[in-house]
């Protein structure tokens, strides 16, 4: 990646009708200055298509493809294509304070994590680790949903679904481990997070009949 920083740096100075003295910029109006454009580059692999029209980024790859839509910032990008056929994507910010230069960095980084999801994936590792509960994970609609099943002796299965394009398998060489994998590593960590995130509520009701019972 490659940024590009131009400053734009203000000096107010009239005379005032009172007096022939200078007036200078304060604290807050140095403050209040803006950036006159930031520029960032992301640079696209080799046998990776990446594509921008009205701010929605498509990037093709050997793994599938991923599109997301920018309309929410006001930033310029476009896609260039070399002579000897490389892609850059510029992204561009005029005229911006503090958050929306952010946002700059931001957008090549949404576009750095795609270019990695259609070429070599995410993978979350995910452990179920159940001590002396009767508890049971299965995976089922091949690989799209994980099912808990006999929670304290429970006939009711509790369902996670997995995201789109997302799929959980059990992982060959350690017990009790689950793999969620994927191309968009939002829709990964979603997942994993809404599985982590039901067993912690199991124990933390585990814990609360416990504190019932004693």
């Amino acid at each position: 990646m490659q940024t590009i920083f131009i400053e734009k740096f203000i000096f107010i100075s009239h005379r005032c009708a009172s007096s022939s003295s200078f007036y200078q910029l304060g604290p807050a109006e140095v403050a209040t200055m803006k950036t006159i454009i930031t520029s960032q580059t992301v640079d696209i692999p080799m046998g990776v298509d990446c594509r921008v029209k009205r701010r929605v980024c498509t990037v093709k790859g050997p793994r599938g493809m991923l599109t997301r839509s920018f309309k929410d910032m006001k930033i310029d990008m476009k896609a260039i294509t070399s002579k000897k056929g490389k892609i850059t994507v510029n992204v561009e910010k005029w005229y911006g304070n503090r958050k929306e230069v952010a946002a700059v960095r931001t957008v090549c980084s949404h576009i750095s994590n795609m270019v990695t999801g259609v070429t070599r994936g995410y993978q979350y590792k995910d452990a179920c680790c159940i001590c002396s509960l009767p508890i049971n994970c299965v995976i089922s609609n091949s690989g799209s949903t994980v099912e808990i099943r006999n929670f304290l002796g429970e006939k009711y299965i509790r369902k996670v679904n997995m995201e789109p394009g997302v799929s959980i398998a059990a992982s060959p060489k350690q017990k009790d481990e689950f793999i969620v994998e994927g191309n968009d590593i939002e829709k990964v960590s979603l997942s994993g997070k809404c599985c982590v995130t039901l067993r912690l509520n199991l124990v933390h009701l585990v814990c609360l009949r416990v504190r019932i019972i004693f």
